[in-house]
């Protein structure tokens, strides 16, 4: 699944890069929230639906590995980062010890 959110230039900032990352895997969340909907309604025809599921789960999932060991060096991006974070874990998931390693990897 490729989202119309194109990503940053390589010499973006720091802010832009990690904007861009967080709304890729918000999108790609929220097309599976939606997915599931249309699921457990009734909606789905079979495969295609699949299909879509499959591909929002790719997406979310290279979204968060690009988020997740990025690396910040300002206040500003570190408290976007964990903001993020914690709205993450607020709605229930939860981070592997690989994450979590990469996450704090990344503030530098």
């Amino acid at each position: 699944m490729q989202s119309g959110i194109p990503w940053p230039e390589p010499d973006q900032s720091e802010e832009m890069v990690l904007e861009t990352a967080i709304e890729r895997h918000r999108t790609a969340r929220l097309e599976i929230d939606g997915l599931f909907g249309l699921l457990a309604r009734g909606d789905a025809d079979g495969r295609p639906l699949d299909e879509r599921l499959e591909m929002a789960c790719a997406a979310a999932e290279a979204a968060w590995l690009a988020f997740l060991p990025y690396p910040v060096a300002s206040l500003a991006g570190i408290r976007k980062k964990i903001a993020y974070v914690r709205s993450i874990l607020a709605q229930g998931d939860e981070l592997s010890t690989g994450e979590l390693e990469l996450l704090l990897r990344s503030i530098l």
